[in-house]
């Protein structure tokens, strides 16, 4: 003690405050014990130098070096633990406070530092935890810690009270629960306990954990309330009496949840408490822990990635929707930017890498180390060989998390042949021309599933927004090619709202970002009508299906079995029971037994409203959309009969309805047989959970759970809303896999909010309704007209999901996006500054379904080119500026005359001087051109 004294003599010497010494500064080679990690970690046989550690006592206060150590009782300044276990010491600051600082000792071979085990197999086990409730509800029962809760909301029990010494730890028990009041119940680990009270951090765990908010990172407040921080879901619901490993990671302000290794909660936020007591709660329940093990964190805790996974860190701004930049550099030189990209293109011979010019980037094995372990790669082959050579590198180097483009569907073949799991996509950019039309779209969707693979690129001139829908609404993932030097092309290319943007230059779109706002939609969900719309009439009939598309659904889906005769029908449940006036298996019957009973729904609802209302067919289906223009089709195969596959295709083609048709099961052979008898036709695979996707890390987890099916077998991935986020979605986006999310209802208005705006491609839903006064799109005419030096609005029309028109020109805004020299903006119309061309965009923003409180989104218009003159120098009659009058300034204005098209025409257009542009002026017009009247029409 010697130290301290004349410390403390000098300072009485000195008459300076008692408690002003100031501590030594903790130099380089003294190690640091945190407030919170009172620990020194060390290997049994291996002397602690005291010397070489400095101790923090208090939150945010500097470590000090200059404490005495004592070991029960006695001064020491080293300690050589003899074996595995902990030891505790009394570190003891000048000022007299005091903190316990426990020396961790493990065996040379074991991994862990381990500061707690307990595995109740004696009737001791419990000494020194703390109950919350009558002792009668904690026992040790077959070396079991057992907590009855059966008729309490908790009870809970704390582990002995110096681990609340630390924050940072591990915490790992083997649990199960029984006697649960329902399946909501949960049981939980809680953590950073103030003593045995509140506040605390827990991770919770219900019985349903495999869906919903079945795991929670949760805070029980200073008022003793809760906030559910985070939920997410673990990849199946529990089995009551079965045990399951649960582990709490946290150091600082980072924690890590996990059931049985699958991680499921992971948060970084700030953590207000950073060190507290560790204990079990039961709620409505008995809990079971085997055992509870308590280790030190020494590393931030982080979701350990597949091998065969990337995690892209490129991010998107303001655009909600999943959307994937795209790099194809064009040499070496513009791997530069490759960071703005989630995925990247790449040519190879098998042996080599190149850019999009020819030159060589890298050796093939060398790929990985050159673009790093953040982007999704796409190898460009032309050969088989080239395939070959992907193979093998993704084989040795285990990254299977990669496509394979090509123009040769053949090659697409023989890659998905060798490595079922690379995606294949198809490029189409030579072969298509101007905007595809209706035939293309459904020619490029059977290029595409008919070759095995899900993704088609085209080049972006090919697409507007009205093909990339079409496109999307076929089970199509759309990938479109700019070469970017253009900024209005570039735009294009984002704007038709693909799922991917190919460029030469990532860094121009992630550029282009700023030019939305922070709640933009570059395309809306297709909205399914599930079962068709049964809040509003029978589940499965006619006038259901009719209801939802009158009501605004994009497609309709229903469930087919075959009668005993043959038919394709359709009924949700293999018993009619439920839904009809009928009993029995839907299979058992005929079509004629099947008609004799009404399709009322459950308890007679509908029995006033569709007295006559029958089981339907498939055919009385394709009837019926006959009369519903654009309207699809999910048809989700529930029989085990795999005769269905080839009665829907024959009654597909009878009725012309092939390109209108996606075909869904949770039956994966039925879809593999589909695709033998229709290639062409798309499939989605059905399934009823997803693992929890709370981060782009536990995302890419998630993925790689079910990634192998969807790949393999060239479907789409249609799992159950429940524990969906946006992370999951971008991570199956950016490897061309679109997400098909069911089933939503009015009940869940925030969590079908949530997934509108995340971008998942269509959104089923009992209640097509909830949509029908949304905006869906927005549309402009492509080209506009301005006088030098005069002002000009746009005509801009929303169309809602109910398919109706209303002119929102006076409510948009307008965005230059090249040629600000060229035009101007100033309340919403347009000023010719110069003559030239400049390109514009417009925005309209509106409110998500159910009203201003669930938030807003805003949908834009493809670019618009905008043609300034000077009047001196412009042609009467020359609508398109090619300085001549041809047919086509005829039809222009003849469409935006004598057909109503509302598209404001410019003065000089008015051949008959009465003030206005009338069908006469259109009529004149058209005669001086289509019919080649001799009549000189003249420069105004």
């Amino acid at each position: 003690m010697k130290r301290r004294i004349f410390a403390v003599l000098l300072v009485f010497v000195m008459l300076l405050p008692a408690f002003a010494v100031k501590p030594e500064a903790v130099t380089p080679d003294i190690t640091a014990i945190a407030w919170n990690e009172p620990a020194i970690p060390v290997d049994v046989g291996t002397t602690v130098v005291l010397a070489d550690y400095a101790v923090q006592f208090a939150v945010g206060e500097e470590a000090h070096n200059d404490v005495d150590w004592t070991l029960n009782g006695k001064w020491v300044t080293s300690f050589t633990p003899s074996e595995a276990g902990v030891t505790a010491l009394t570190a003891e600051y000048i000022d007299g406070r005091t903190k316990t600082v426990y020396v961790v000792a493990k065996n040379p071979a074991d991994e862990e530092y381990v500061l707690y085990f307990n595995d109740f197999d004696t009737e001791d086990a419990l000494d020194g935890f703390v109950k919350s409730t009558s002792a009668s509800r904690y026992k040790i029962e077959g070396s079991d810690l057992v907590m009855d809760a059966t008729d309490m909301d908790m009870a809970r029990i704390t582990l002995p009270a110096w681990l609340g010494d630390f924050g940072n730890y591990s915490i790992t028990a083997r649990v199960t629960s029984t006697n649960e009041k329902n399946n909501t119940r949960w049981n939980s680990i809680c953590y950073r306990a103030n003593g045995a009270s509140y506040p605390f951090y827990q991770m919770c765990v219900r019985k349903t954990c495999g869906s919903g908010s079945g795991v929670e990172f949760a805070l029980r407040t200073p008022a003793n309330g809760w906030d559910v921080i985070e939920s997410g879901t673990h990849t199946t619901n529990q089995v009551t009496g079965t045990y399951y490993i649960y582990n709490v990671q946290v150091k600082d302000d980072i924690i890590l949840h996990a059931i049985d290794n699958n991680p499921i909660n992971y948060n970084k936020d700030q953590k207000a408490y950073q060190a507290g007591c560790i204990g079990f709660i039961a709620n409505y329940s008995i809990m079971r822990v085997d055992y509870v093990k308590v280790t030190l964190q020494l590393e931030s805790p982080r979701v350990k990635i597949a091998e065969t996974l990337v995690v892209p860190t490129a991010t998107v701004e303001n655009i909600t929707n999943a959307f994937a930049n795209v790099a194809y550099p064009a040499d070496p030189a513009a791997l530069e930017n490759i960071a703005d990209a989630h995925s990247v293109i790449l040519a190879t011979d098998g042996t080599d890498v190149f850019g999009a010019d020819g030159s060589k980037i890298c050796a093939l094995t060398n790929v990985f180390d050159v673009i790093g372990k953040n982007v999704v790669p796409v190898f460009e082959c032309k050969t088989n060989a080239a395939v070959d050579g992907v193979v093998n590198v993704v084989k040795k180097q285990a990254k299977v998390d990669a496509s394979i483009l090509s123009t040769d569907p053949e090659i697409l073949k023989y890659a998905r042949g060798k490595q079922s799991l690379l995606r294949g996509i198809i490029d189409l950019r030579g072969k298509y021309s101007g905007t595809l039309s209706a035939s293309q779209i459904v020619e490029a969707r059977t290029l595409i599933n008919g070759n095995g693979v899900k993704t088609g690129l085209f080049d972006a001139s090919c697409l507007d927004q009205a093909a990339a829908e079409e496109l999307r609404s076929m089970l199509v993932t759309v990938w479109a090619y700019t070469d970017a030097e253009d900024d209005a092309a570039l735009m294009h290319a984002i704007l038709i709202g693909a799922h991917g943007v190919v460029t030469p230059a990532p860094e121009k779109v992630k550029a282009a970002y700023a030019l939305f706002a922070n709640n933009a939609l570059t395309r809306t969900p297709l909205i399914i009508g599930h079962r068709g719309n049964p809040t509003n009439a029978p589940e499965n009939s006619l006038s259901s299906y009719r209801l939802g598309y009158l009501n605004g659904a994009d497609v309709v889906e229903t469930d087919v079995y075959l009668s005993k005769d043959g038919e394709v029908v359709v009924m949700h449940d293999s018993d009619i029971s439920r839904t009809t006036t009928g009993t029995g298996n839907i299979e058992t019957f005929t079509l004629a037994q099947l008609k004799q009973y009404n399709l009322w729904g459950e308890n007679d609802k509908f029995k006033t409203q569709f007295p006559d209302e029958k089981i339907p067919t498939l055919r009385e289906i394709f009837e019926l959309m006959r009369e519903c223009e654009g309207l699809k089709l999910f048809i989700e195969i529930k029989t085990g009969k795999t005769a269905v596959c080839g009665k829907i295709v024959d009654l597909a083609k009878e009725y012309g309805m092939m390109d209108r048709i996606s075909v869904i099961s949770f039956t994966m052979a039925q879809l593999v047989n589909m695709h033998k008898i229709a290639p062409e036709i798309s499939c989605g695979y059905l399934i009823s959970s997803t693992p929890s996707s709370a981060t782009d890390e536990i995302a890419a987890n998630a993925l790689n759970q079910v990634i192998g099916n969807v790949v393999s077998n060239n479907t789409t991935y249609n799992p159950s809303y429940t524990s969906l986020t946006d992370k999951f979605l971008n991570a199956a986006n950016v490897r061309g896999i679109t997400v098909w999310p069911w089933t939503y209802t009015s009940s869940n208005g925030d969590k079908f909010a949530y997934a509108f705006k995340a971008g998942f491609n269509g959104l089923t839903t009992n209640d097509a309704q909830y949509t029908k006064n949304n905006v869906k799109y927005i549309y402009a005419p492509a080209e506009k007209n301005v006088v030098l030096g005069s002002e000009s609005g746009l005509t801009v029309k929303a169309v809602t999901y109910g398919r109706t028109e209303n002119d929102i020109s006076n409510k948009v805004n307008v965005t230059v996006i090249s040629g600000s020299d060229v035009v101007n903006v100033a309340d919403g119309k347009l000023v010719g500054l110069k003559e030239g061309v400049a390109y514009v965009m417009c925005s309209y923003s509106t409110n998500l379904p159910n009203g201003a409180a669930k938030g807003g989104y805003t949908v834009y218009t493809d670019i618009i080119r905008v043609n300034v003159y000077d009047t001196e120098n412009l042609l009467l009659g020359d609508m398109n500026g090619d300085e001549e009058v041809s047919s086509d300034d005829a039809i222009y204005l003849l469409r935006h005359t004598l057909f109503a098209d509302d598209y404001p025409v410019s003065g000089y257009a008015d051949f008959t001087g009465d003030g206005s542009v009338t069908s006469d002026d259109a009529i004149y017009l058209l005669r001086h051109t289509l019919f080649s009247a001799d009549y000189p029409l003249q420069i105004k």
